[in-house]
């Protein structure tokens, strides 16, 4: 019965993403029957339960997409080496005086990351490596940012959030209500 539940609950994910994401190339209408252009992602990956978010979508979203996709992942991360290592902006339970700086760190990798990657579309979740290489990218004017708010942000914006909500071109939710604390979020129902 378990399942049963779990595989039609990951049916109805993988069809409500692949209804969504032709709504997210800017300026174009969301038609299913409109070929898709191929990009190159970059896609950034935090520690924890922002990655198990990050590894759903892009599951869901299958390899139809995308000509290529990089990974950006914090440093300290034991994951891959294929991936793009770039210093954590902020570890939990760091200070917020001295994340200014450990950010800033981060945010000259960032530059060299996005630089050498080219992206057309950066993809992030909420993890605090995202924020410099959103201003990485928005600074060096190559690529359209999509920010997904992570499915635990009920109430309000994680500290991501926040800084990245005006950069972003396309900011996601996951629940209704902040879509209405905030105008710019688009409401896209449950993506994991």
């Amino acid at each position: 019965m378990l399942l049963a539940v779990l595989l039609l609950l990951s049916c109805l994910a993988i069809l409500r993403i692949i209804l969504i994401i032709p709504a997210f190339e800017i300026g174009k209408s969301a038609s299913p029957n409109r070929k898709h252009k191929k990009q190159k992602a970059l896609v950034v990956l935090g520690s924890g339960g922002h990655t198990t978010e990050m590894v759903y979508i892009l599951k869901a979203l299958g390899s139809n997409y995308f000509d290529k996709i990089s990974y950006i992942y914090s440093i300290d991360d034991s994951l891959s080496s294929n991936f793009i290592p770039v210093p954590r902006a902020r570890k939990v339970g760091q200070s917020f005086s001295t994340s200014v700086f450990s950010t800033l760190y981060a945010f000259v990798f960032s530059i060299k990351a996005v630089f050498s990657e080219k992206p057309d579309i950066i993809i992030c979740n909420g993890p605090s490596i995202c924020v410099p290489v959103v201003f990485a990218s928005y600074i060096l004017k190559m690529t359209r940012t999509i920010y997904i708010e992570s499915f635990a942000r009920v109430k309000s914006l994680s500290l991501s959030g926040k800084i990245l909500y005006p950069l972003s071109d396309k900011f996601v939710v996951q629940w209704k209500y902040l879509s209405e604390k905030y105008p710019k979020a688009e409401f896209r129902g449950f993506l994991v």
